[in-house]
């Protein structure tokens, strides 16, 4: 088993990407937060997940811990294949997904295309409890959703920008106006500085 491929990004497409590494190159599958993390680099290291079958020898790959700890909780559940993990992981970032199922909002994870009524409520009820002390593993490198910061962040990752674009513009509006302004305020100087 596979933990992690560093190497050079030789093809990246929204949930695909080409890494040579030593000669071999492999094709993984990332969800949309991983692509667009990985846009506009030449060098990558993403954490890997393998799976084999009699049909296919498949790689899912990574940009952080989170991400695939949530990816490996979503397969544990009763139909739920890597696909539709990575389709919850292209829709929502690793600490939104644990917060929507402890929280117990199954309506929010059927905006998931493909991903019913049963099937988010058997997600949540499978794992509500395993995710509920899940906290990001590298503090910080995540902004809650929830918070003004991360919320700009996802209202401007919807605008059509990068999440590392939302990041720093969202971080630095956060700074220049302070913690009392609003989230309306903070999308515009976000806005602003982008």
């Amino acid at each position: 088993m596979y933990h992690a491929l560093s190497g050079t990004i030789v093809q990246s497409t929204p949930g695909l990407v080409v890494l040579a590494v030593g000669g071999i190159e492999f094709e993984i599958q990332v969800s949309l937060l991983t692509y667009e993390s990985l846009i506009g680099e030449t060098e990558a290291r993403l954490l890997v997940r393998e799976q084999i079958s009699e049909t296919a020898h498949q790689l899912f790959g990574f940009g952080s811990p989170d991400e695939r700890a949530i990816f490996d909780h979503l397969i544990q559940v009763s139909g739920v294949g890597a696909k539709m993990a990575l389709k919850v992981l292209s829709n929502y970032p690793p600490d939104r997904v644990a917060q929507l199922i402890t929280a117990g909002d199954a309506p929010s994870l059927q905006h998931v295309k493909g991903l019913g009524r049963k099937k988010a409520e058997l997600i949540v009820a499978s794992l509500r409890t395993a995710l509920a002390g899940f906290a990001p593993a590298l503090p910080g490198a995540v902004t809650p959703a929830g918070t003004k910061a991360g919320d700009a962040i996802l209202a401007l990752q919807r605008l059509g920008y990068t999440r590392s674009q939302s990041e720093a513009a969202a971080s630095k509006a956060t700074q220049a106006l302070g913690e009392e302004s609003t989230l309306e305020a903070v999308i515009l100087e976000a806005l602003r500085r982008l």
